[in-house]
């Protein structure tokens, strides 16, 4: 009958609200997700250049180090160079002051 359809037709009506309501609602929790997905992207973008940034400035100091390393490398080495030459010039000179007490003995005893 015509009321009969008339039900219907106003539940199918509701029904259909229902569903735009549900469809609007879940549009709203997916946009929220979305942009709360849009700003963990963003702060992990952010950190990350952070990350890269510190990265970048470790390298520049490993490097800055390892300059340091090999002056100080090249200093030992220079020293122990010198050192040589020192403990070398003592030698000769400990033999120059034999040779000259040597040699002062051998005066004396003419």
């Amino acid at each position: 009958t015509y009321e009969q359809a008339e039900r219907e037709w106003h539940e199918q009506q509701e029904e259909l609200e229902q569903e735009v309501e549900n469809t609007r609602s879940e549009m709203t929790q997916e946009s929220e997700r979305a942009a709360a997905i849009q700003q963990e992207h963003a702060r992990a973008t952010r950190e990350l250049e952070r990350l890269r940034a510190d990265l970048e400035a470790f390298k520049q100091d490993k490097d800055a180090l390892l300059g340091e390393v090999a002056e100080a490398k090249a200093a030992r080495k220079e020293a122990e160079i010198e050192n040589e030459k020192a403990g070398l010039n003592i030698k000769r000179l400990e033999n120059k002051i034999k040779d000259k007490n040597t040699s002062l003995e051998n005066n004396r005893e003419i």
